[in-house]
């Protein structure tokens, strides 16, 4: 039988996931945490180094754990943090990419049992929209992605809906814009918007920015303590919010990192064919109904919250 303050946190060593899972621990949850800390997902030990001692951590993917039908059947609550979130990288490795973003979430799925009344909380992706024609995204927004990765996590989402009738599951999907923060990863030639500048910036090379593109940003904090408020509210079926996230342009952005660092530089280009060919505008989120949901949903100051992220690449690097 299930604890009754106690959650399964899958991928629970990322980026994301790791927030996520120190958060359930400082509310007083018995947290499981199961990640494969595999190639390129960000998933890393350190990432829970605070909490590890505190803390059930199974190393493994969960295709490969054999009792995973009695593990995820003592939970009540899972936090599905599985992904692989490199969308460069997954064009041009879109199998990888299937396995971490669509067929990991499969897995649990199969793993489930029918009728049980389960809550499992899904990490969507803005991605899912693609580039709509249209300058508001709601929640009935057609969803089209633009590339591979989106392309995926519509995939996983919609196993979720359906199962969530097939299974009688309740299952909340909530689809993220650029997430950024601490734990985020450090190597690699794709490793998100805030961090691939951060890095750059330190390292002395001047930036390209292209065009006067938009991007909408989430503190990664701010991210665990609305899982954390989903968590305490009842769900019945399958349902999808987004979040809205903070607006900015991409300038704006390199200027904010260049004032809190103390140096660097940018020059504005031509946006260049491949990132043209997977851009997904500047239409704004909509995240009312995520908001009628919880009422206030906290919002970590923007430079504060970049000021933080840069500090842990300082340290980091």
């Amino acid at each position: 039988m299930a604890c009754k303050r106690s959650v399964l946190v899958l991928g629970g060593a990322g980026f994301i996931g790791s927030a996520i899972s120190e958060r359930f621990y400082h509310e007083g949850y018995d947290v499981t945490v199961v990640d494969g800390l595999l190639n390129q997902s960000g998933g890393r030990r350190e990432n829970i180094d605070r909490i590890l001692p505190h803390i059930q951590f199974i190393e493994s993917r969960i295709e490969d754990i054999d009792n995973i039908v009695e593990l995820v059947g003592k939970f009540n609550l899972i936090i599905d943090c599985m992904a692989w979130t490199s969308h460069h990288l997954a064009i041009e490795n879109p199998l990888y990419d299937l396995q971490l973003n669509a067929a990991s979430h499969l897995h649990l799925i199969n793993a489930l049992n029918e009728g049980q009344g389960k809550q499992i909380i899904f990490l969507g992706s803005r991605g899912q929209y693609g580039s709509p024609d249209s300058d508001l995204i709601t929640e009935k927004t057609p969803m089209i992605p633009e590339d591979i990765q989106g392309v995926h996590k519509l995939t996983a989402e919609s196993y979720y809906r359906l199962y969530a009738k097939f299974k009688k599951l309740n299952v909340v999907s909530l689809r993220l814009p650029n997430c950024f923060g601490e734990n985020q990863p450090l190597s690699g030639l794709d490793i998100g918007l805030v961090g691939g500048f951060i890095r750059d910036l330190l390292n002395n090379h001047t930036l390209d920015v292209y065009g006067e593109r938009k991007r909408f940003l989430v503190y990664v904090k701010d991210v665990a303590g609305i899982i954390f408020k989903l968590s305490q509210e009842k769900t019945s079926g399958f349902c999808a919010y987004n979040l809205g996230g903070q607006e900015i342009t991409i300038q704006q952005l390199v200027e904010a990192l260049i004032s809190i660092i103390g140096s660097g530089s940018f020059v504005v280009k031509e946006v260049p064919d491949h990132i043209k060919a997977i851009d997904m505008g500047n239409a704004l989120i909509c995240e009312e109904k995520l908001r009628a949901k919880l009422g206030d949903i906290r919002s970590t100051d923007l430079l504060m919250a970049l000021s933080n992220t840069v500090d842990y690449f300082k340290l980091e690097l």
